[in-house]
């Protein structure tokens, strides 16, 4: 346990709600090799613990994201190369296909929604980098600053490109947010400038490749030009056969929830152990075709019935409670040494939100090491003096 008796109590609830899903897996039929999930959660929890008594909480969540740099280069790398190499203008279809060269290394390859979440995590960060950074003229001098800027552009465009309806949603409202409320008192060029930078730049960078692309493919730029000049068209050989996938990616008409609603109406309606649930990944025991529960809450309920539930809710109140309290009372202030508080409050808050539709926290994920990480850094910030 660490000496921070708020952190210890979130700890225990963790250590219950893990170790109670022990309980409905033995006694149920679902998979025993799926412990695997609960050893591993509680390890990671005694870890976190360990490693915010040495004081080393900030290198813990600098680790997690260096675990996570690799993973989203090279998924990252194989939906890029499948994307300028087809007709197909988002990341939405990469799954599972696309991943088959990393196949002998993993079985467990991400889909675009889930890269779409590492790109968040990763970018949160740098958002805050650039938001903290002084503003020049010639912003790029010196040109260290390209190097966050161009990964902040390349994980902007994954988030776009991947197409997951909440990580949009979550990047454009933190974004509009962050710079309207820490940026309030900075005059209308200053934020505009953080604007340009932040928001508008990765929709020119996002654009501008899918307009090079389909140049690439159709030459239609060129014909046009070299019909101006030239006054004749130029015979490319080009895949103008292959039909161009839409820049959106086509929506179930049946349902606006990707039919989320239904798994959490088959979950409730299913368990018959609601009390003690089914274990780790007892949703995908309930439901057909190793679906998932896709929401953080009722996936509780299936792997620890009404118990693991409200364990978990209590989670999320205490830290939606302390990511308002250290946003609006005690009032961070916007400099480079805040950026480790700055990006585990929003962190949080993007893990919460993404909870509404996919497990999130609840099971061990990358989710659960980064949130572990995260919850340390602000339980230490809130009984910080601030300078």
């Amino acid at each position: 346990m660490t000496k921070n008796k708020a952190l210890n109590f979130i700890l225990i609830i963790l250590y219950l709600n893990f170790t109670f899903q022990f309980i409905g897996l033995f006694i149920s039929e679902n998979n025993i090799n799926n412990s695997y999930y609960l050893f591993l959660s509680i390890l990671s929890i005694i870890a976190v613990a360990n490693l915010y008594n040495a004081g080393l909480h900030n290198i813990n969540y600098l680790i997690s994201l260096c675990v996570l740099t690799p993973v989203v280069s090279v998924f990252g790398y194989l939906s890029y190369e499948w994307f300028l190499t087809t007709r197909n203008l988002n990341m939405y279809g990469t799954f599972p296909n696309v991943f088959l060269p990393v196949a002998d290394f993993s079985s467990n390859v991400v889909r675009s929604s889930g890269l779409s979440r590492s790109s968040t995590i990763l970018l949160i960060p740098l958002f805050y980098l650039i938001l903290t950074d002084k503003i020049k003229f010639f912003y790029l001098i010196p040109y260290s600053r390209l190097v966050y800027l161009i990964p902040y552009l390349i994980l902007s465009s994954l988030i776009y490109y991947c197409q997951s309806r909440i990580v949009i949603l979550f990047f454009v409202s933190f974004s509009i947010f962050s710079i309207i409320y820490f940026l309030w008192s900075k005059t209308k060029k200053y934020k505009f400038q953080k604007i340009f930078i932040l928001m508008i730049l990765p929709i020119i960078f996002i654009s501008s490749i899918v307009v090079i692309k389909e140049e690439v493919h159709t030459k239609s730029f060129t014909n046009k030009t070299a019909k101006f000049f030239l006054n004749k068209e130029l015979n490319f050989s080009s895949p103008k056969s292959e039909p161009k996938g839409p820049i959106v990616r086509k929506l179930d008409p049946n349902s606006i929830t990707s039919n989320r609603f239904d798994y959490w109406k088959q979950i409730i309606k299913q368990s018959k152990k609601p009390i003690t649930g089914y274990g780790p990944l007892g949703d995908r025991f309930l439901l057909v075709n190793n679906n998932s529960a896709h929401n953080t809450l009722i996936y509780s309920y299936a792997s620890g019935g009404i118990i693991s539930s409200i364990l978990i809710l209590i989670l999320i109140l205490r830290y939606t409670y302390l990511c308002f309290f250290l946003t609006f009372v005690k009032k961070i202030r916007l400099v480079k040494k805040n950026v480790f508080v700055f990006s585990s409050i929003f962190t949080i808050s993007f893990l919460f939100i993404r909870g509404i539709v996919e497990n999130s926290v609840a099971v061990f994920s990358i989710d659960l090491l980064i949130f572990l990480s995260c919850i340390t850094i602000c339980e230490k910030f809130k009984n910080q003096k601030l300078q």
